[in-house]
């Protein structure tokens, strides 16, 4: 659920800072999200999009928020939230097929020992330990290796996609 919770948290949050005008209210309704989220996890369908639903229970916090701020006339319509809702998961949803094909073709750029360390780390779930042992190794070179190649993928992804965006 964390994990679940950690991808859509970025479209909740663009989502509630596009409806609600005070930025540090729209954080206090992501945390109010959050809670309501992991609360009611129990109810969520796994065949169900998990950023779909969690903009709904956003949609519904905001809606309570409006009620509450009636007086105020600077509210959207439910069918506006409705569509602010759906284009917050739809870029949601690009910005995670960028960033994977982004990491496949950064991965595709790492090759030889670099390569077979990630593939032990990552693909065979393999200790720090197991995969110094492996490679003859120590577990200081395999960290030290390991968090270069994290650093190398990061700015590659980066770099791709800004390049992506820019051709786009």
């Amino acid at each position: 659920m964390a994990a679940l919770w950690e991808q859509a948290r970025p479209a909740v949050f663009a989502y509630l800072t596009a409806t609600i005008y005070d930025f540090h209210r729209a954080e206090d309704l992501l945390q109010e999200v959050a809670v309501a989220v992991a609360t009611k996890y129990h109810t969520y369908e796994p065949e169900r999009s998990f950023l779909a639903w969690s903009i709904g229970i956003a949609r519904n916090r905001a809606l309570l928020y409006f009620r509450e701020q009636a007086r105020d006339r600077q509210h959207f319509s439910d069918a506006t939230l409705q569509t602010l809702g759906d284009a917050a998961e739809k870029l949601a949803q690009e910005e995670g097929s960028l960033k994977r094909e982004a990491l496949r073709h950064c991965l595709a750029r790492i090759v030889g020992r670099r390569r077979r360390v990630l593939d032990l780390r990552y693909t065979g779930e393999r200790s720090i330990a197991d995969i110094a042992g492996e490679l003859e190794m120590t577990g200081n070179a395999v960290k030290i290796m390991l968090h270069r190649v994290r650093a190398t993928l990061e700015e590659c992804v980066s770099r791709r996609i800004a390049q992506e965006r820019v051709t786009h």
